[in-house]
């Protein structure tokens, strides 16, 4: 929870409603920035290995987990894969 929403909620600045929803919006907006911070990774099995980073998360319709990857070389090409495909995606 952000520094800023804590100090509201000891100075009795905000009531309940608003401060739970002021709390998941900084939950939110720390999920989101985490998220754009590459992760260094490596594309491991199959017939190629490569270094990278992670650069995005997502999940199918069906709910299945899938990472976006983007290689070092050739610099920026990106590939959809599964977290047991990337080391370091956990």
């Amino acid at each position: 929870m952000s520094v800023l929403v804590e100090r509201l909620r000891y100075d009795g600045f905000w009531g309940v409603d608003r401060m739970r929803l002021c709390a998941e919006a900084a939950d939110e907006i720390e999920r989101l920035t985490a998220e754009r911070n590459p992760q260094p990774a490596r594309k491991i099995g199959g017939s190629y290995q490569a270094d990278g980073a992670v650069v995005a998360r997502f999940q199918t319709r069906a709910g299945l987990e899938r990472v976006v990857f983007e290689f070092n070389e050739p610099k920026g090409m990106l590939h959809i894969f599964t977290p047991e495909q990337i080391e370091g995606a956990a």
